[in-house]
């Protein structure tokens, strides 16, 4: 039988290199878990602190959030306490920007449903809301340079959707205010831009237009058919020539042997 050598105890030095591999581990993995665990977890909850950048709390007696231009979102308390923890941001986005597509994709949406017959005179007062929405807020802004007259002014509100009218009032050289049920994605202030002339005629008899009026008439409204008591078109349209100047626009009667039926119409 072949006798065995014992094993040599480690030496002083193993057994530091040792300590140090489990030291570095310990500091390489341990402790960056440690301080990456504090970060996330309260009170620091750095996560939600940077997924709410630029948010503010709303609280039970109602908040004020202003903008740049002294523009006010101003949060009534009525149904605060109902509605439990509610934050809100409130920006804005220069005019420009937003007529030039450089105010992000939901904007570029807006944009495009933006009504032509509106000239956009203030920038776009975005409205950022986490958790329930305030029922009550007054919104207030000055009246924006070269908006004269003030009485063509109106308050348009983006749901996401499609751009509303918002009652409001303007004040001349003074501002203009609005009190809100419900908050909206954005508010801008716009106004109604000119209406140019049209031109239209009736057409009594059939026969031609001559070209001095058809280069004139926008829309010709031809005489001749009747509303009957059904509801249904009776007679006859009064011909009109065919012209890419004009629209042509009948013109509906209820007189039937020359007597007005009011009695159906």
């Amino acid at each position: 039988m072949v006798p065995q050598t014992p094993e040599k105890p480690s030496s002083l030095a193993t057994k530091v290199a040792d300590n140090r591999a489990i030291g570095c581990t310990i500091n390489l993995l341990l402790i960056p878990a440690l301080i990456i665990l504090g970060l996330i977890l309260p009170p620091i909850s750095l996560p939600e602190r940077i997924l709410d950048f630029g948010y503010r709390t709303v609280t039970a007696n109602g908040s004020d959030f202003k903008d740049k231009d002294d523009t006010l979102l101003s949060i009534s308390p009525a149904g605060m306490a109902s509605i439990g923890i509610t934050k809100l941001k409130f920006t804005s986005v220069p005019r420009q920007n937003f007529l030039d597509k450089k105010a992000g994709d939901d904007l570029a949406k807006a944009l495009n449903a933006f009504p032509p017959s509106l000239d956009l005179k203030s920038p776009v007062y975005q409205i950022d809301v986490k958790g329930a929405s305030p029922t009550e807020a007054f919104f207030t802004s000055p009246v924006p340079n070269d908006s004269d007259p003030v009485t063509t002014l109106d308050f348009y509100a983006w749901d996401g959707t499609k751009w509303d009218f918002m009652p409001g009032r303007f004040f001349p050289d003074d501002q203009g205010e609005a009190t809100l049920q419900t908050l909206p994605r954005a508010i801008v202030i716009v106004q109604t831009k000119a209406t140019p002339p049209t031109i239209s005629a009736e057409m009594t008899a059939s026969g031609d237009i001559p070209p001095a009026a058809t280069a004139a008439l926008v829309e010709v409204n031809p005489l001749g058919l009747t509303v009957n008591q059904d509801g249904s078109l009776g007679s006859t349209m009064i011909s009109v020539p065919a012209s890419q100047n004009y629209i042509i626009v009948p013109t509906l009667s209820n007189v039937e042997g020359g007597v007005p039926r009011s009695d159906f119409v």
